[in-house]
């Protein structure tokens, strides 16, 4: 399995001065695992490991802990049964897992879910599986191929194969298009195909045996290259990518598509620019007032809350986020207990549950109403269109005005993955010079007033250039 992690939150109140004290501990696992009860192992000592570490420089927060004398912290429940595990830590202190960690203890039930706060006497009951699927993308790679210029380094590229992480079974996916690589002009008599969970080339230890159908074909004409692939990856809201050599435009004339584009885990940010404006309306003088929620992405549905809570706290009567919103004694939804009245924006309403769709007409949420969890997802969709602009094409004509646009994935908000597949290839014509850089720009939609995206995610894009 990649690199997983957690941390052990310790909290110790002081009696006697009345004071709390706080600190954690990071842990970090990475081996194969080939039963359930080795990765619990392989966690406690991870946690007990990283608790050592810390306690020397802040010894207060961890009393607790030293009191007890905690070894161990998932144990086998009493009754023996041969997955069932519950958790044993001081009073007031909580773990909470990377999501890979979470779904492989069945704490969530996708990779994709928030995190979730483990308290003391936590059951793990018949949830741990480590033959869950955690890795999203294969990356394949070949020796008899010829290097693909993937951003700032080059790789010899067989193939990305992105992968339904919902389903175990993965004996057959289809590479959404089919691109063909140039085969090195040699003698083969062995090959060499290295399955890697990254574009680094990190290769997995697969302990099963795997088949790979291959597609050779003969190209003629060898004057310059007609077509080629190349392969783009962008991380934290980046810019431009700087390639390893450069590509020189300038004596022929190319065209460029968007085959694929794969978006990491964490999407895009889910409330953005654009899309992150409040209305609230005051029913006894019917007076509107406008507030702007700040632009990010957050990874838990209360952090989510606090931040459409925030403008409200500063510009209202309220000051508390109890003031405003309040979860339910029976935990399963907030309150809205400000007197006032919400509208949402789209997207925000879609996410919170409220609306089951992003194009249904927002309804107001006024004092009582309720916000159910079980709605309520951080890991919707709700870019409308998803627009990339690239400044290495010519112009487009868009409507009224004109701009690099390189294409337009419509209606992306009905899909709930992360990979955008092109149906059509759609070739825009590169300018006529020699290309050191790539820039990339994301909007959500292809109006002059729309916003550019802002994402801390890492996105890949798949390019595929030819001569004309």
């Amino acid at each position: 399995m990649p690199n997983a992690c957690g941390t052990y939150f310790a909290v110790y109140y002081d009696l006697v001065s009345g004071r709390e004290y706080r600190a954690y501990a990071k842990f970090v696992i990475e081996k194969i695992f080939r039963s359930n009860a080795e990765l619990v192992e392989a966690v406690n000592t991870a946690i007990l490991i990283a608790i050592k570490k810390e306690v020397v420089t802040t010894p207060k927060a961890f009393k607790s802990w030293g009191d007890k004398k905690i070894e161990r912290f998932i144990y086998r429940t009493a009754d023996g049964e041969r997955n069932k595990y519950e958790l044993k830590i001081a009073e007031h202190n909580y773990i909470t897992f990377d999501p890979i960690l979470n779904y492989l203890f069945g704490v969530t039930s996708n990779i994709y879910a928030p995190s979730v706060l483990l308290y003391n006497d936590f059951l793990f009951d018949d949830s741990i599986d480590v033959t869950r699927f955690i890795i999203t993308m294969l990356w394949v790679f070949a020796d008899f191929v010829e290097p693909t210029i993937m951003g700032s380094q080059q790789q010899p590229l067989l193939g990305i194969v992105p992968l339904d992480i919902t389903q175990s079974d993965t004996n057959y996916k289809l590479i959404p298009k089919m691109f063909y690589y140039k085969v090195q002009q040699r003698k083969i008599r062995n090959i060499i195909i290295s399955i890697c969970d990254n574009y680094m080339g990190n290769v997995l230890d697969i302990t099963k045996e795997f088949i790979i159908t291959l597609h050779f074909k003969r190209v003629l004409h060898y004057y310059f290259p007609e077509t080629f692939p190349l392969i783009v990856s962008l991380k934290n809201s980046e810019s431009h990518v700087t390639l390893n050599s450069p590509l020189n435009f300038s004596e022929y004339d190319y065209e460029v598509c968007v085959r694929d584009v794969w978006v990491s885990l964490e999407g895009w940010p889910n409330i953005r620019q654009g899309s992150n404006m409040l209305e609230l309306y005051n029913r006894i003088t019917n007076q509107k007032t406008y507030l702007y929620v700040r632009p990010g992405y957050y990874k838990t549905r209360s952090a989510y809350l606090g931040a459409i809570a925030a403008p409200i706290i500063e510009s209202t009567k309220y000051k508390t986020f109890k003031e405003v919103f309040e979860l339910s004694s029976d935990k399963e939804s907030y309150i809205l207990k400000a007197d006032i009245g919400i509208y949402f924006s789209p997207s925000m309403a879609f996410t919170l549950g409220l609306t089951p769709q992003l194009y249904s007409p927002i309804q107001l949420l006024k004092l009582d109403d309720k916000i159910y969890l079980n709605n309520f997802s951080l890991t919707r969709n709700t870019i409308r269109n998803l627009s990339i602009y690239a400044d290495f094409i010519d112009e487009t004509i868009i409507s009224c005005h004109e701009d690099v646009l390189l294409k337009t994935f419509p209606n992306v908000s009905y899909v709930s993955g992360l990979e955008y597949t092109s149906d059509i290839d759609e070739y825009k014509k590169v300018q006529k010079r020699v290309i050191n850089t790539m820039g990339f720009k994301f909007e959500d939609s292809i109006l002059r007033t729309s916003h550019y995206l802002e994402y801390s995610c890492n996105i890949i894009i798949a390019l595929h250039f030819k001569h004309v």
